[in-house]
Order: structure tokens, then C-alpha cells, then sequence
């Protein structure tokens, strides 16, 4: 019988649900997969950085909130909060600057999931 498992995912505002679930033990994740994992992670965030780069060189504040704030998510699932608060930081004041307003309150509202799970930063979130 599988046990029910909260898990966080990685929408529009901070939610979990209930889902049916029967967790893997660590002993049987492969150094192989959990290798393939690492090199993907690495390349997705060479293409954000790059995309990054390019929507900065054409001044698409847009397309900058949108990368920052996917990046910031991408560091929070795995843990990594000193590096996904400063993204969401980032990208909620980039969400301000093009009035969006909804994007800047999902980020405020993250940014406050993570300074409660013990990370805070100098820059102000309020």
C-alpha cells in the first residue's frame, strides 16, 4: 500500500497537494541516473544563462523576469535557496518595473516561503 506524500510544485503561487506515492529509497537511485540528472540540470542552466543574456543585450525586461524567476524555481526544488531567493528577488522587481503586478506578488509570496525555510537575504522583499 503506497503512503500519501506532500510534495511542492512549481506554480504560479506557493501550494502543495496530497498525492499517492511510494518513495524511492536512496539506496536505488544509480550513481548513473543520479549523474544524468546533474548534467541536465547543468545544461538547462547554460541555456537560461544564455537566454538570459541575450534578453538583457535587447533589453526585453520581460523575457529577463521570465528566465530569472524559472531559474530561481529550478535552484528552490532542488534546495538550493541561497541561490533561488536573489532570481526571485530579481525577478519580482523586474515584474514591478513592467507592471505585472501578479508575477511580483506570486514572487513576494515565495520569497516568503523561503525566508521561512531559513534562508533570508539583505535585499529587501516588501
Amino acid at each position: 500500500m503506497t503512503k500519501a506524500k506532500r510534495i511542492r510544485y512549481m506554480g504560479s503561487e506557493p501550494s502543495s497537494v496530497n498525492v499517492l506515492s511510494t518513495p524511492r529509497p536512496r539506496s536505488s537511485t544509480t550513481k548513473h541516473e543520479t549523474s544524468t540528472l546533474a548534467s541536465g540540470i547543468t545544461e538547462a542552466e547554460e541555456l537560461f544563462n544564455q537566454a538570459l543574456h541575450l534578453y538583457s543585450r535587447i533589453g526585453d525586461n520581460v523575457g529577463r523576469a521570465t528566465v530569472k524567476w524559472t531559474l530561481g524555481h529550478l535552484y528552490r526544488v532542488q534546495g538550493l535557496n541561497t541561490r533561488a531567493t536573489p532570481l526571485l528577488a530579481e525577478a519580482r522587481s523586474l515584474y514591478a518595473l513592467i507592471g505585472n503586478s501578479e508575477k511580483e506578488k506570486s514572487c513576494s509570496r515565495w520569497l516568503d516561503v523561503l525566508s521561512k525555510q531559513g534562508y533570508s537575504s539583505s535585499t529587501s522583499w516588501k
